[in-house]
């Protein structure tokens, strides 16, 4: 076996190891205790290094090295220029918004990390068995172990911590006697929004399969996914897999009967509208339906009545004009700003009757760093205080206008301030808030060029050559890349990440194939 062979074996290891280096346990305490990071990213680091030094070294003279370089030297001063940006950072936080270089240069290796699987997957020749052995074992692993944790009451929430109080048949009749946050369960994973990602990635595939060989093998893959999807509790991953499978039926018929890529079958068409009609029938019951049930009364409770609202606009207005009174008494006087108000102590006191979040308001960004910008938040509609998302960019554009340096559009406020204010969950803007527009360039932005020039070689033979393999992976691919700029946890996810670099990659190997050779690619 040669170093390309070792090369390819060590690839394939990284990607298969994925779902078990994403186990939650591995990212809380005690284990985060004996490292400062967690081991799983440690364990991806190295096996990253091998699989570059053994690529390096079995291809000292590709040309296609040169970019690869070249690329790193970019990256490498772009951490630099960002480091040295980022560093000094006026903000009303005594201790700077916890910025910590240690953790900047970190989080640029996790970045990078899935930049290189993707350049090596593109290198080296992946067959199309091996490929699908993939898939396939990941979305075994993943799925499976969803619903086996999930029947047998042993799985974590996908909201919150703690365990599931119900399963899957707790979901009927008086089983709802328990929110979402009991029912809905990501097995032992980390992220359910993470989770939920790579099985939508992972859901085209396994519905090609389904196309590939009709049997019973894959009818139970195509059941076992929709079921753990379903499970999981999120809309990514609920309404995911029909829109998935809505697309996917409409691609079908368009391969079968228009480009006659293959024949029309009534049983694979009966198998979809199967999955779409139990799906379908299980869904309204599904802890994602429970989940805006749940919401919608709570925020009818804290919304209360307008005679109340008014009560409470005007306490709110009475303890500001009481912090204005207390200014002007010391208006000469040195004042510790550090020091509770009047108008600090009604924030801390009075919070949960405007429906905010503890980990805002006494975290990250705390009320005593900055009351005025909770006093302007505290009379935000209740609709905008429950979305969590508008007021973790809220925070977040609050501290940008503290700093006031429009080199902070450019280089980011840095990771380390963005995570320690609000983990946005919204990838795309998350990653311009914390890597500006040039990180985002770097460090993102060639997931979705890889994607594009793949779908442009797709368009350019439709219909004139075999495409639909190629079409059901950048289907799920694409569908991820959207998504995580509404779920989050993604582009920045190395479990993601990774899968979606070796997806990507191999994509862009099979669609530039499509330049010399006919029909399927069966090597």
């Amino acid at each position: 076996m040669n170093f390309k062979e070792y090369t390819k074996k060590s690839l394939i290891l990284l990607v298969l190891l994925q779902p078990f280096l994403d186990i939650y346990f591995l990212y809380v305490p005690p284990v985060t205790n004996w490292v400062p990071f967690s081991p799983a990213t440690l364990i991806r680091i190295f096996l990253v290094a091998i699989i570059a030094g053994l690529y390096i070294w079995s291809s000292r003279h590709n040309k296609a090295n040169r970019f690869a370089w070249l690329y790193m030297a970019i990256l490498v001063i772009y951490l630099v220029l960002h480091l040295i940006f980022t560093r000094h950072f006026k903000s009303t936080s005594p201790i700077d918004l916890g910025y910590s270089t240690v953790g900047e240069i970190f989080y640029w290796i996790r970045m990078v990390i899935p930049l290189v699987v993707l350049f090596v997957t593109t290198q080296i020749k992946v067959t199309r068995a091996e490929f699908n052995k993939v898939i396939k074992f990941l979305a075994w692993i993943i799925s499976g172990s969803i619903v086996i944790t999930n029947l047998f009451k042993i799985s974590l929430s996908s909201y919150g911590g703690g365990w599931i109080q119900g399963n899957i048949f707790s979901w009927f009749g008086g089983g709802q006697q328990w929110a979402y946050y009991g029912l809905a369960s990501k097995g032992f994973f980390y992220y359910a929004n993470a989770v939920s990602a790579v099985e939508v990635l992972l859901t085209p595939m396994v519905l090609y399969y389904l196309v590939e060989k009709l049997d019973l093998k894959s009818i139970a893959l195509a059941t076992v996914q929709m079921f753990a999807m379903l499970m999981l509790g999120t809309k990514t991953a609920s309404l995911g897999f029909f829109v998935v499978l809505a697309g996917y039926i409409i691609l079908y018929l368009i391969y079968s009967l228009l480009f006659k890529e293959f024949k029309f079958k009534f049983s694979l068409f009966a198998t979809f509208a199967v999955l779409t009609l139990v799906g379908g029938a299980i869904l309204p019951m599904s802890p994602m339906f429970n989940r805006t049930t749940t919401d919608t009364a709570v925020q009818k409770t804290q919304d209360g009545t307008k005679k109340e609202q008014k009560e409470k606009k005007k306490e709110l207005e009475a303890e500001k004009e009481k912090e204005k009174e207390k200014e002007k008494e010391h208006k000469d006087d040195q004042i510790d700003h550090r020091k509770e108000t009047p108008l600090m102590r009604y924030i801390k006191n009075h919070y949960r009757d405007y429906s905010l979040n503890a980990r805002f308001v006494m975290g990250g960004y705390s009320y005593r760093d900055d009351p005025q910008f909770w006093y302007q938040v505290m009379k935000w509609p209740v609709g905008d205080r429950l979305n969590y998302r508008k007021v973790e960019e809220a925070m977040l554009n609050r501290a940008k206008s503290v700093n006031n340096d429009s080199l902070n559009n450019w280089f980011g406020i840095s990771y380390t301030r963005m995570n320690h204010i609000a983990n946005l969950e919204q990838d795309f803007i998350s990653q311009w808030y914390s890597m500006g527009f040039i990180g985002v360039l770097l460090l993102i932005m060639p997931y979705v060029f890889v994607l594009l020039y793949c779908l442009y070689e797709v368009i350019r033979v439709l219909g004139k050559k075999a495409t639909f393999f190629e079409v059901s992976l950048l289907f799920g691919s694409g569908l991820v890349i959207a998504l995580s700029a509404f779920s989050g946890n993604v582009m920045d996810f190395l479990a993601d990440t990774i899968i979606l670099a070796f997806a990507l990659g191999y994509a862009l190997v099979t669609t530039r194939g499509l330049k010399k050779h006919d029909g399927y690619r069966n090597s």
